[in-house]
């Protein structure tokens, strides 16, 4: 099968996470980073995390803070904590610039905090498949994916078919995650609060029958940590790309791919 670039494109969002050994002090390097990341990320917000910690006798709950750098057209985000980085962007024309941008970003956490090892890299694409009035959602995507018929004859008014696949592929997993629904979402829920702007059509932002979907691949392996390296790191991210990229186009038809997307 061919991967063509799609001019008209469906998705929406692209996150890519990383967890590294833990920076305790990395408060103290904030200002180095905000230095380093300031001319592309001037905007700067902070947040909190809870992180639950399960001993023998006890369970405690602490609380995590989250440096988030925001682009000035507030298109993109990197969020920084002591264990983690994540990087979500709206603007995706293909993945090398994608890639290059996160480069960028590890680069400065590799320069800046200096992680000694790397336990899980992720990389996840959101899709927001929204058919026209003329459109019905089985020319678009698999209707293995949509609301059972056995349910749908029912009613009229789909409150929301969820899905959730895994596979295992190669030393990562892959789980893809479809919603279809009624809305005017064009993200998953958990990330519809996220603060960076997401392209919609007219179209998008009615409230109509819609597939989210959403692809995500991730590498983990705590008890095997890798070293911190950004070649390295870039390298394990194209190899998850590419499953992500061969599932949207088996999931989706030629029709969609071929006419409305191209």
């Amino acid at each position: 099968m061919g991967y063509h670039k799609l001019e008209n494109q469906p998705l929406k969002l692209i996150l890519a996470e990383l967890r590294f050994s833990p920076i305790l002090n990395v408060l103290d390097y904030i200002p180095k980073l905000q230095d380093r990341l300031r001319d592309l990320y001037p905007l700067l917000e902070k947040g909190q995390d809870k992180a639950v910690n399960i001993n023998v006798n006890e369970v405690q709950v602490q609380n995590m803070e989250r440096w988030i750098f925001i682009s000035k057209d507030k298109r993109s985000l990197v969020d920084i904590s002591q264990d983690r980085l994540l990087f979500v962007t709206s603007v995706y024309d293909r993945f090398g610039p994608f890639s290059e941008s996160f480069q960028h970003v590890i680069q400065v956490i590799a320069d800046v905090l200096k992680p000694a090892l790397f336990s899980r890299l992720g990389l996840r694409y959101i899709d927001a498949v929204v058919p026209l009035e003329n459109e019905k959602l089985e020319d678009l995507i698999d209707d293995s994916f949509l609301m059972p018929i056995a349910l749908s004859k029912f009613s009229d008014r789909n409150l929301g078919h969820k899905t959730e696949s895994g596979v295992q592929v190669n030393d990562g997993h892959l789980i893809v995650r479809t919603l279809h629904l009624i809305s005017n979402m064009v993200v998953m829920p958990d990330q519809n609060q996220v603060p960076i702007i997401i392209p919609a059509s007219d179209e998008e932002k009615k409230v109509s029958v819609r597939v989210l979907l959403d692809f995500d691949h991730y590498w983990h392996n705590p008890q095997n940590q890798e070293d911190f390296n950004v070649s390295a790191i870039l390298e394990r991210l194209s190899h998850l790309h590419q499953p992500s990229r061969q599932a949207f186009f088996s999931m989706t038809t030629d029709k969609a791919r071929n006419e409305k997307w191209s």
